[in-house]
């Protein structure tokens, strides 16, 4: 008994073991990229008076780096107002110069490369009116004063 018992025990962490080593194996690494240009995927929304971003970095030859512009309307809805692929060329740099509208606009970014997970990353950038800019340039607050 004491055998039949131990034999089954053997056979199960065989069994077990043999499927947690394929399973490790399986997993794909993701798309390494670097972003060294205008936008920091680390916040979730950043502020700005001009009229484009430049997203600028490395990645690895063959990646595609996809980016969708979308404006936010008053209610919240989307809508995509421009759309960009890059290759990843021998140089293993990217750069892509991204429009911006008066307002918010939420970027979208995806590094995608055949048989790696892909990388993803978005923010919202603020683009705000040059009006408001040309104000607080020219204008004088006191600490403490009434504005």
């Amino acid at each position: 008994m004491k055998k039949m018992l131990m034999g089954m025990l053997v056979g199960f962490m065989i069994c077990v073991s043999a499927s947690i080593a394929y399973a490790g194996s399986a997993q794909a690494a993701q798309v390494e990229v670097g972003i060294t240009g205008d936008l920091d995927f680390e916040k979730e929304k950043v502020s700005t008076f001009n009229d484009s971003k430049t997203l600028s970095g490395t990645a690895e030859k063959g990646t595609t780096i996809n980016i969708i512009v979308y404006t936010k309307s008053r209610l919240g809805n989307l809508t995509e107002v421009e759309n960009y692929s890059v290759e990843v060329g021998d140089s293993n740099l990217f750069s892509q110069a991204v429009g911006l509208s008066v307002g918010d606009n939420y970027i979208e970014f995806k590094a995608t490369k055949e048989g790696y997970d892909n990388y993803e990353g978005s923010v919202t950038v603020s683009r705000k009116n040059k009006a408001i800019k040309t104000k607080l340039e020219n204008s004088i607050y006191i600490p403490g004063g009434s504005l």
